[in-house]
């Protein structure tokens, strides 16, 4: 079923029913395409107590054509403690609402590793946030009884990188004091209206109006794809430098090495850290302070800093990872 927009042709795959993700007009790709913009809007921000409610991607086939998934999820969490969080009164999704959707299951996962088949680049604002959910997700779900491999395993397999706009607006635009979608958007001057048309109108009860409003997860990637169009003309970037670059971006299995950093220090090898002071190297090597300052070989002091700050302002996985890869940083250029 394809829709016609005046700026993107798009596939909607809905909620609860069964159809070919690939069910679409044939585009011809361009060069560096196509690529995947997701977002999730959560019950909150704890892995372990929290849970996914939307999930959306769009998997972008050209500056002008693109096919969407976009899933509502029931958290199966208690009424209360939904409509008490704070998310809640950000994303609008009410429970009741949620309730008549399907919790995460198996179709998801499988539609969810169809549509990422093949891709090289997963874009989000944050995207580390939107991973960390999925990836839980995925591991509730347990063994896939036919492959008898954990789900979660089979998500990892798949060999893309991670790419955080968020971390490209630093860079791109230092002049700014925040980096929320919010403030891109103004800054950018992006239609948020004009560009989430595409996004079909669900009128139910509890559910979105979809009227260009931020956090709804499927019209937050159709602002999102804006957002990457603008950071790569401003950064003078292609793909193509962003698979040599890791400035931006996060392979799954440096991840996986990062958490192991993180969670069990004492079993990580002599070769993973060497891998892990690498990484830190090539990812901290343009992050913004304030005051506009990039880091140097010399600014071990900024990096201490910046640790304290994000333990003290901040909190999430993103920000456990950043704040371990500053550290191994740091203990680096002590150690030269």
């Amino acid at each position: 079923m394809a829709n016609q927009s005046t700026s993107m042709n798009f596939i909607q795959h809905q909620a609860g029913q069964k159809r070919p993700l690939n069910d679409c007009q044939e585009v011809e790709t361009q060069d560096g395409f196509p690529y995947i913009v997701f977002d999730t809007e959560t019950t909150g921000l704890s892995l372990k107590k929290d849970r996914i409610v939307q999930l959306s991607m769009i998997k972008v086939l050209s500056k002008t054509h693109h096919e969407t998934f976009d899933e509502y999820i029931n958290p199966e969490l208690p009424r209360s403690f939904q409509l008490q969080s704070k998310a809640y009164k950000i994303h609008n999704l009410h429970p009741d609402f949620l309730n008549q959707q399907s919790p995460f299951q198996k179709t998801h996962a499988e539609d969810i590793l169809k549509f990422l088949d093949d891709i090289k680049y997963v874009f989000g604002h944050n995207v580390l946030f939107d991973w960390g959910f999925l990836v839980t997700a995925f591991t509730n779900l347990g063994v896939n009884e036919e492959t008898g491999k954990p789900w979660v395993k089979m998500l990892k397999q798949l060999d893309f990188k991670l790419v955080d706009t968020m971390k490209m607006s630093v860079v791109a635009y230092p002049e700014l004091q925040w980096y929320r979608l919010s403030d891109l958007v103004k800054h950018l001057d992006i239609d948020k209206v004009k560009v989430s048309a595409s996004a079909p109108k669900k009128m139910k009860a509890g559910g979105p109006t979809r009227k260009g409003e931020l956090h709804d997860a499927l019209v937050d990637v159709l602002v999102t794809n804006q957002v990457i169009f603008n950071l790569m003309d401003t950064l003078h970037l292609t793909l193509d430098d962003i698979s040599e670059d890791s400035k931006f971006s996060y392979r799954i299995s440096d991840l996986d090495l990062i958490n192991k950093a993180i969670n069990s220090p004492s079993s990580v090898t002599e070769g993973e850290r060497k891998l892990l002071t690498e990484i830190a190297e090539k990812t901290m090597s343009r992050e913004r302070f304030s005051k506009g300052r990039f880091l140097k070989d010399s600014d071990t002091g900024l990096l201490e800093k910046e640790v304290d700050y994000i333990i003290k302002k901040r909190n999430g996985i993103a920000d456990q990872i950043e704040i371990k890869l500053r550290r191994i940083l740091i203990q680096h250029r002590t150690q030269r």
